[in-house]
């Protein structure tokens, strides 16, 4: 396994989260790179499934609120 490739691409997904104010998905990509840097490899599979986790979540709020992001104006 890549561990310098997991810890660089959970630094982006951090800072990009940091960015557009999504905590949780901040905090699971943060603790995936801290485990990947102190070489916790133990603790990956289930640091990626949460970070999985909240990449869904956040896929399914953009879903169910595809209105809010499409820069259309409500008519009413």
């Amino acid at each position: 396994e890549d561990h310098d490739a997991l810890q660089a691409e959970a630094h982006r997904i951090t800072g990009s989260a940091a960015i557009c104010c999504v905590p949780a998905l901040q905090g699971a990509s943060s603790a995936l790179e801290q485990a990947t840097k102190g070489k916790e490899h133990e603790r990956l599979p289930g640091l990626v499934a949460a970070l999985k986790d909240e990449m869904h979540c956040l896929r399914e709020y953009g879903r169910r609120n595809d209105d809010l992001f499409s820069g259309e104006e409500d008519a009413g």
